[in-house]
């Protein structure tokens, strides 16, 4: 918890900041305002479902359910916007990326069916009248954000040439 605050209250200034200049509406744009709003999200459902985890006993068992199930659906959204972002930045055609889009898509999805199943499965968590608890295939969270992670350093690595010098030379994303 020491983190999440701050890093929600940088990322709040950054939308102002976002709003507050113009901005072409390119595809770049679109997917850093779409990575911060997700990563927004992330951080609110983890803020309630950590609160409703701490204090289960306040909650009843559906609501506790629903609340992670918020927090691990945004959390894949995010490491699936951070991806997007990064595959947006060279300049390739559509065809360049459909092999890696589907894959990128089929990760995503399964992930979130298993998720949004975890209530009845119990795969990635559990809520019952004892509480919140990690599940068997609890793993593809930090497996699935090292996957987007790895997959987007492989295209810049692999699309070098192709991303724009202004954007290769840039210190900051900002």
């Amino acid at each position: 918890m020491d983190f999440v605050i701050p890093s929600l209250l940088v990322l709040s200034v950054l939308l102002v900041f976002y709003f507050a200049r113009p901005r072409i509406p390119n595809r770049i744009n679109k997917a850093f305002l779409t990575l911060i709003i997700t990563d927004i999200a992330a951080i609110v459902t983890d803020l309630l479902s950590t609160y409703a985890d701490n204090h289960y006993r306040d909650f009843s068992v559906p609501l506790l359910s629903v609340l992670n199930m918020a927090f691990f659906v945004a959390f894949f959204a995010r490491v699936l916007a951070f991806f997007r972002l990064t595959m947006k930045l060279p300049k390739v055609g559509a065809s360049g990326f459909t092999r890696n889009k589907l894959l990128s898509y089929t990760v995503f999805l399964v992930c979130e069916v298993m998720v949004v199943t975890s209530p009845f499965t119990g795969a990635v968590y559990t809520a019952d009248a004892a509480g919140y608890h990690r599940g068997p295939l609890y793993w593809i969270l930090p497996a699935c954000s090292f996957f987007y992670l790895a997959l987007g350093i492989f295209q810049l690595v692999r699309y070098r040439k192709k991303v724009r010098r202004r954007d290769r030379d840039r210190k900051s994303v900002v």
